[in-house]
C-alpha cells in the first residue's frame, strides 16, 4: 500500500494503480487510514478525479468510494477536499462516473446530519432528484436511490421537500423495475418515510402499497419454496418494515392492502419459512399490527389453518420471535372468530406454555401471561396444575415488575381465585 501510495502521489495516471489502491482500500481499515494520513495523496487522488483523463476520472472514483465507506471521524479531510466535486459530477455525461459518485455520496451520508448539511448545501440533493427523474439507466438509479436512502436516515426533516419534490410520481416506476437493485433501494426509501404517519395515506395514495404487494408475491413465485437469496431478503425485509410501519395505527392501509387481489396467505406463509432469522420476526411484528384490527378481511386472514400454523409453529424459535409470535396469537384472540379460537384452543398445548413460561426471557414470561388470560377467557382451554404452580410462584417472588404483571393479569380476567 505504500509504494502504490506513494506512485499514486507521483502523479501517475496508471488506471491499473488505481485499480490496485481500490483494492487494497476494500480489504482494510488501516490501508485508508494510512493513505488519508500520507501527505498529498487525497489531493492527488481528488486532483484525478477532477482531470481530463477519463479513465482516471473512473478509477479515482470508484478508490473514494471505497475510501469514504471508512469511519467518519478518519475520513473528514477526504469530505473535505471531494465532496464539491462528487456532487458535480452527479450532472456528468457519462452513467458510470454518476453511479460512482453518487455511491461516494451515498457514504458519505452514513457519518451523519453534519455531512447531510454540507452536502445539500453544495446542491447534492437538488442533482439527485433531477437525475432520479430524467434518468433511465438502472445502474445509475439503484446509485442514486442509495445515497437518498442515505440521506434520509439522517435528515427526516427533509422527507416532505423529497416526497413533494417528484418522490411520490417516481414509487410506482421504481417498484415495477425489472432490476432488483433499483427495487431494493426504493424499499429502504418507503420504510424512511414509513417511520412518520403523517406519509401513511401519502404512500396508500401513491401506489407503493400495491407495487409492494406485487414484489412480494413476484418473489413467491419467484422462489417457489426455494431459499431466498440475500438480494430478495434485503428487498422483503424493508418491504415488511414499510407495511408493519403504516399499519399499526391505520385500518384503513390493511384494508386496502389485504383486498388488493393478491394472495396475502400463501405470501405471509412464505415469509414465515423464510432462511432468514430477521425477515420472520419482522413479517410476525406486520401480522401482529395487521391482528390487531377488527375488520372483516383481517378476521378472515386469521381464519386460515395453514396460515395460524404457521404462525404457532414459530413458537419454538428463538426468544424475539417466540414473543412476536405471541403477541400476534394474543391479537388474534381478540378478533373474536369461533374459527381462530378452535385453531388455537386445540393447537398451543399446555407444554407449550409450560416452555414459555419456563423463559428466562422476561418479556417473553409476560407475553405468555397474556396469552394464558386469552385462551382461558375462551372457555375453552383450561390451564395445568403445573403452570399454576408457575404463576403462583411468579406472583410470590420477589420481582416487582413480574408481581405486577401477573397481579394486573388475574384481576382483569377474574381467575386469581383459582390461581392464589
Amino acid at each position: 500500500m505504500v509504494e502504490l501510495t506513494r506512485k499514486v502521489k507521483k502523479s501517475t495516471k496508471d488506471a491499473s494503480v488505481l485499480r490496485q489502491l481500490r483494492r487494497g482500500f476494500a480489504e482494510s481499515d488501516q490501508h485508508r487510514e494510512d493513505f488519508i494520513r500520507s501527505q498529498g495523496a487525497v489531493h492527488r487522488l481528488v486532483s484525478l478525479l477532477s482531470g481530463h483523463d477519463a479513465d482516471a476520472q473512473l478509477e479515482s472514483a470508484a478508490c473514494l468510494v471505497n475510501l469514504l465507506a471508512a469511519d467518519g471521524q478518519k475520513t473528514k479531510s477526504v469530505v473535505k477536499q471531494a465532496s464539491s466535486y462528487l456532487v458535480l459530477y452527479l450532472q456528468s455525461d457519462s452513467d458510470p462516473l454518476k453511479e460512482l459518485c453518487a455511491l461516494a455520496l451515498g457514504n458519505i451520508c452514513v457519518d451523519g446530519v453534519d455531512c447531510c448539511d454540507v452536502l445539500r448545501s453544495q446542491g447534492f440533493l437538488s442533482s439527485v432528484l433531477l437525475i432520479l427523474e430524467q434518468s433511465r439507466s438502472d445502474n445509475v438509479i439503484a446509485s442514486f436511490l442509495f445515497a437518498l436512502s442515505c440521506y434520509m436516515t439522517n435528515k427526516p426533516e427533509d422527507h416532505w421537500t423529497i416526497f413533494e419534490s417528484g418522490l411520490s410520481k417516481w414509487v410506482t416506476r421504481f417498484l415495477s423495475s425489472t432490476s432488483r437493485p433499483v427495487i431494493v433501494e426504493t424499499a429502504k426509501i418507503l420504510f424512511n418515510l414509513s417511520t412518520r404517519s403523517e406519509f401513511d395515506p401519502l404512500l396508500l395514495g401513491s401506489g407503493a402499497v400495491e407495487g409492494i404487494a406485487c414484489n412480494l408475491n413476484c418473489c413467491v413465485l419467484r422462489r417457489n419454496n426455494k431459499f431466498l437469496d440475500h438480494v430478495d431478503c434485503q428487498m422483503m425485509t424493508f418491504f415488511v418494515r414499510t407495511l408493519a410501519g403504516i399499519s399499526s395505527g391505520n385500518g384503513t392501509v390493511i384494508f386496502g392492502m389485504l383486498t388488493n387481489g393478491y394472495n396475502w396467505n400463501d405470501i405471509f406463509q412464505f415469509l414465515l419459512s423464510a432462511n432468514y432469522e430477521h425477515l420472520v420476526k419482522e413479517t410476525l411484528w406486520l401480522l401482529g399490527n395487521i391482528s390487531s384490527h377488527r375488520i372483516h378481511s383481517v378476521v378472515s386472514l386469521f381464519e386460515n389453518e395453514r396460515l395460524l400454523h404457521s404462525i404457532t409453529s414459530k413458537l419454538f424459535g428463538t426468544v424475539e420471535i417466540i414473543a412476536q409470535a405471541v403477541i400476534c396469537l394474543c391479537n388474534a384472540l381478540q378478533l373474536k372468530s369461533a374459527k381462530t379460537t378452535n385453531f388455537l384452543s386445540n393447537s398451543i398445548i399446555d407444554e407449550t406454555v409450560l416452555r414459555l413460561l419456563a423463559s428466562s426471557d422476561k418479556r417473553s414470561v409476560a407475553i405468555t401471561l397474556v396469552l394464558i388470560a386469552q385462551l382461558i377467557k375462551t372457555d375453552m382451554w383450561k390451564c395445568s396444575d403445573k403452570n399454576l404452580d408457575i404463576i403462583r410462584g411468579i406472583a410470590a417472588s420477589d420481582d416487582l415488575e413480574m408481581k405486577t404483571i401477573v397481579a394486573t393479569l388475574l384481576n382483569s380476567f377474574q381467575f386469581h381465585s383459582t390461581v392464589l
